[in-house]
């Protein structure tokens, strides 16, 4: 069997603005766990990209997730975890490229060199092709008008 009871407005309001205060305070405790306890696992991959033409180049590829094992703490919005993303790039890509630019001009550099080699070598070796070509050339001429 059911009970209705009834409340004067006074007694109404107030028990609303309880459960308000209760409801806020609810929400600041999550709040409060969700930033002290919530996990997001942050990889970052960098690799040089090679290209015949284009030289070395970095590149990186940055993901945020929440681990599947991790029961105890609260998941991270997918918002939060692009913004953690975005900085943890801006930082990490900064940090790398400082660190590494010197490196990769000084490959790019011996590229160009070995490219600069190979193709005087490439002359050299069609210069001597022709060079004994002729040799011969002059060889059978000679032994053909002599």
């Amino acid at each position: 069997m059911e009970r209705i009871v009834q409340l004067r407005e006074s007694e109404y309001k107030e028990m609303a603005e309880l459960a308000k205060l209760n409801e806020d305070e609810v929400n600041k405790r999550a709040i409060e766990l969700y930033n002290r306890r919530g996990l997001v696992s942050v990889e970052i991959k960098y690799f040089i990209e090679h290209s015949y033409y284009g030289g070395f180049r970095l590149n990186n590829s940055t993901d945020a997730y929440t681990p599947d094992s991790y029961d105890d703490g609260f998941k991270i919005a997918f918002a939060d975890k692009r913004k953690i993303i975005k900085e943890v790039e801006y930082f990490s890509k900064g940090l790398i490229d400082n660190s590494l630019a010197k490196h990769l001009g000084g490959l790019n550099s011996i590229k160009e060199a070995r490219k600069a080699v190979d193709e005087e070598r490439l002359r050299f070796i069609v210069l001597s092709v022709v060079g004994w070509l002729l040799a011969v050339l002059l060889i059978v001429i000679n032994a053909i008008i002599g």
